[in-house]
């Protein structure tokens, strides 16, 4: 099974040096110490049109973060979309970039070829479908006469396949590019097909959240859950409303999703979005005590407030008192709490492979049925990168099953002395090992934990957690005294 480091889903060795490619394709060689991969710093000659690239030792290389179409530095690494690709889609299939490492060539080079194959696959079936031979299956050209019932015509499903290869391969890619094409591809492949019998509405929203078309992914995602509510919705009646709601409440409580029969992507992509939002929520926190320790004026604090959000839905806040921005911050950890226990009964697997991803995200199921293994590995492979590139979300989630740990260490011998966990399988766990499964079965109820952690910024020893756990701990300790109190004066009657 291929290691995180070789899936690129490290972060990036040091570098034995750098080159600096301008957009024009000419390269120099800079030798100073750059920024670490994971600053978030632009770098001092982004403004001359120059793109660094890490060549580490090992001959794999990486990007810089840069500045994506909306002026804000997302993600970290290489593949990550959220920021112009050097060098973009085209420029790598015409082979203009003659300085760049021949392991990075290769590596690119079989992209862009299963690239190129799959536009030439789809612009061959485009000719066959717009010039067809009319029949009484097959209309001469049916973007003009069935969009909307793409599925239904036999003739149009050698077009759809296609189409669905070249966005997956698109959006595989990782680029900036390639993952807006692959959405305006699926996008596109809805309007033609609306019952979306390929199942794309499962990969949409997870693109949306990357491009931080947030707002977008909302209304998506309720479109689907609410437009058929008693299942006699006529996808073929192209008059009805399709994929009309716009401007839905995003702070709102996302009730309308249902339990385990929701679809398991819709309920990942609906809590990484709260969990987005959170994560601004407690940067605009931590950043306004920041200021206020140094009294800047109110026209510098704005530019500097904004500056520190991801999601467009997070501007509004920065309006928000202290006080109403605490209680958006509680709403959402509710929110977040419901969320999670839904997702736990939609798929009680996706958690646990969330944190240790390798395995799902190399596997290739065939099929899968609702809550199994297989359905998590597919849902990981379409949101991972979303998680991964939502800077703050993965931390807190570790934080919060820390937490989680940290408190439920003094159960654990109780735990495997009882006679539930002897009886289930898996009972020849290690104390470790059920450690770590209870931390995340536990890590929902420990998320606000992880926030009070985000937004304090005096010692590590004093963390609001930390002063949680050790006043629970001295709770367990009077609690087990009691009980030998109690069982001594029993002894004693006896």
């Amino acid at each position: 099974m291929p290691s995180r480091r070789s899936m690129n889903l490290a972060r990036p060795p040091t570098p034995s040096c750098i080159v600096q490619l301008r957009l024009d394709g000419t390269a120099v060689t800079d030798t100073a110490t750059p920024h670490p991969p994971h600053s978030r710093h632009p770098h001092t000659f982004e403004d001359s049109g120059v793109l660094p690239f890490f060549i580490p030792s090992s001959g794999v290389w990486s990007l810089y973060p840069q500045r994506d179409a909306r002026g804000k530095y997302h993600g970290e690494y290489a593949q990550r979309p959220g920021r112009p690709p050097a060098p973009s889609l085209l420029a790598m299939l015409s082979n203009r970039h003659p300085t760049a490492p021949v392991a990075h060539r290769a590596q690119h080079k079989a992209t862009c070829n299963k690239i190129k194959k799959a536009r030439a696959k789809l612009a061959q079936e485009d000719h066959g479908v717009r010039n067809a031979t009319p029949d009484f299956m097959t209309p001469a050209n049916a973007f003009e006469t069935d969009a909307g019932r793409f599925w239904g015509i036999l003739s149009t499903r050698d077009y759809m396949r296609a189409r669905y290869g070249l966005a997956e391969y698109l959006r595989l890619s990782g680029t900036l590019d390639g993952v807006q094409e692959a959405l305006s591809h699926m996008q596109d492949m809805i309007r033609l097909c609306r019952s979306d019998n390929m199942g794309l509405r499962d990969l949409v929203p997870a693109l949306m959240l990357r491009l931080d078309l947030d707002q977008e992914c909302y209304d998506f995602v309720k479109w689907w859950a609410t437009c058929d509510p008693d299942g006699n919705y006529d996808w073929g009646d192209l008059t009805l409303p399709h994929l009309n709601l716009r401007g839905a409440d995003a702070f709102e409580d996302p009730n309308f999703l249902g339990g385990k029969f929701a679809p398991l992507n819709h309920t990942v992509a609906i809590l990484l979005l709260k969990l987005k939002i959170l994560v601004d929520v407690r940067n605009l926190k931590v950043t306004r005590k920041v200021l206020a320790s140094h009294r800047l004026p109110l026209e510098l604090c704005e530019p500097v407030e904004l500056s520190v959000v991801r999601s467009p839905l997070s501007t509004k806040l920065q309006r928000l008192s202290p006080e109403s921005l605490s209680r958006t911050e509680e709403n959402l950890l509710d929110q977040i709490r419901e969320l999670g226990a839904k997702l736990v009964e939609a798929n009680k697997h996706f958690m646990f492979s969330l944190f240790e991803p390798d395995e799902p995200l190399c596997d290739e199921p065939e099929a899968y049925s609702m809550g199994s293994w297989e359905e998590m590995a597919r849902a990981m492979q379409s949101s991972y990168a979303a998680f991964w590139e939502t800077e703050g979300v993965l931390d807190l989630l570790n934080d919060a099953r820390a937490c989680a740990g940290r408190d439920s260490e003094n159960e654990i011998d109780d735990m495997m002395d009882g006679e539930t966990f002897k009886s289930r399988p898996g009972s020849r766990r290690t104390k470790e090992e059920l450690l770590a499964d209870v931390s995340v079965n536990r890590i929902w109820g420990y998320l606000d934990y992880a926030v009070e952690n985000a937004s304090y910024l005096g010692p590590w020893s004093e963390r609001p957690s930390e002063r949680h756990t050790r006043e629970n701990r001295e709770a367990w300790a009077n609690a087990i005294a009691e009980d030998e109190e109690d069982e001594s004066w029993s002894s004693d009657e006896d």
